[in-house]
């Protein structure tokens, strides 16, 4: 089960696999949050980055409950603070998330290996990220007079999924099937009856 998972969301080079995505959370501050990104990040072959202060231990169990028995199969990769992981994959694609940004999700231009920046739950990304990378930023639509952020979880999936329909075409192995109804082969998708 997690075989095919790891084949339809990484990348053969080499000898060695390349993460389609990586998820990047910059000083998150709710353990349960941070646990199912790990989870999503562990089922769609995702490496997720954390950047220090963290509001919570790594060591949290509200962290290890929400991503349950998948954080030891996690792909993690730690940072002292935001400057170390800018210094460390400034050439790499990125593309960041805010309620503040003025383009929305779709028009992001994912690319194999992009790095989705997300800030924390409470203050977003810092203020000098927003200047520096202004063209890079992109929002996820939300309706409602009431409504401000939608949580960090659910945010990461919706942008993670968002690309990785875009690449699906893309990967040759893929064989996944959905709902009972459909199969997903080669990026084509066909209708069958199980």
């Amino acid at each position: 089960m997690a075989s095919a998972t790891a084949r339809f969301m990484t990348f053969a080079t080499g000898s060695d696999k390349f993460k389609m995505f990586n998820i990047v959370l910059a000083n998150p501050q709710i353990p349960q949050n941070t646990g199912n990104i790990g989870r999503l990040c562990v089922n769609t072959g995702s490496r997720l980055h954390l950047i220090f202060p963290l509001g919570f231990s790594l060591e949290d169990k509200y962290l290890r409950r929400a991503g349950l028995d998948y954080w030891d199969e996690l792909d993690l990769k730690l940072y002292p603070e935001i400057d170390s992981f800018f210094s460390e994959n400034e050439k790499k694609p990125m593309c960041f998330f805010s309620t503040k940004a003025k383009k929305v999700f779709w028009e992001c231009p994912y690319e194999k290996g992009s790095y989705l920046v997300f800030g924390n739950e409470t203050g977003g990304l810092p203020p000098e990220i927003h200047a520096k990378f202004a063209d890079s930023f992109y929002k996820i639509p939300m309706g409602g007079e009431a409504a401000r952020s939608l949580n960090l979880s659910n945010s990461v999936a919706v942008a993670l999924y968002e690309g990785i329909r875009r690449y699906c075409h893309q990967i040759k192995d893929l064989n996944i099937r959905a709902n009972n109804e459909h199969e997903i082969s080669n990026g084509e998708v066909r209708k069958e009856k199980f």
